[in-house]
């Protein structure tokens, strides 16, 4: 019984995870964009 709840709960680990993981590459782009606009002005 316990190792579906655990399995569950890796999977959980794994998307949140994932997600977190997609999210800082996304604002680590919009972050490179912004200092390189403020560079050019």
């Amino acid at each position: 019984m316990a190792t579906p709840v655990m399995f569950g709960r890796a999977a959980t680990t794994g998307e949140a995870l994932a997600t977190g993981f997609l999210v800082s590459r996304s604002q680590r782009r919009g972050l490179r964009e912004t200092l390189s606009h403020e560079r050019e002005s």
